[in-house]
C-alpha cells in the first residue's frame, strides 16, 4: 500500500464514505483545513473526484491553489472506464511518489454507485 494518511474536508457525504472505504483498510484519515499554507506542507498531492467533468467552483479554487503550489493533481471520472482509470491512478501514486494525499468530491459522487465499485477495485491506496 504506497498511500499512508488520507486528508479529507470533514462533514461532507463523500468524505465519510471515503473515510468509510479508508478504516476498513487501516488507512489513517486526518481533517485538512482549507485555509493556510502550511496545509499544502501535509499532503503529497491532490485527487479530485467527479463526475462526467461536472466540477464545483470551491473545488476549482483549491485545485487552483494546488497547481500553485506544485503539487500533482489527479482527477477521477467516477463515470469512467474503471480498466482505464485504476492504472493510471496507480501510476500517478508510483510517479509521484505520493504518500499523503488530499481526496475531494462532491456529495453527488458520494451517492453515485460507481463510487463503491472504484473503491472496491482501488488496490494502491
Amino acid at each position: 500500500m504506497n498511500v499512508t494518511t488520507i486528508f479529507l474536508h470533514e462533514g461532507t457525504d463523500f468524505s465519510k464514505a471515503i473515510q468509510t472505504w479508508a478504516t476498513e483498510h487501516n488507512v489513517s484519515c486526518e481533517n485538512y483545513a482549507a485555509k493556510g499554507e502550511d496545509n499544502f506542507e501535509k499532503v503529497d498531492g491532490l485527487v479530485w473526484f467527479h463526475e462526467n467533468h461536472n466540477f464545483e467552483s470551491n473545488d476549482q479554487i483549491l485545485r487552483d491553489s494546488f497547481d500553485k503550489h506544485a503539487k500533482p493533481i489527479h482527477k477521477i471520472d467516477i463515470n469512467g472506464t474503471l480498466a482505464v482509470t485504476l492504472p493510471h491512478y496507480n501510476l500517478w501514486i508510483e510517479r509521484h511518489n505520493i504518500k499523503k494525499i488530499l481526496i475531494i468530491g462532491n456529495n453527488n459522487v458520494a451517492k453515485n454507485i460507481n463510487l463503491e465499485r472504484y473503491l472496491t477495485n482501488l488496490k494502491g491506496m
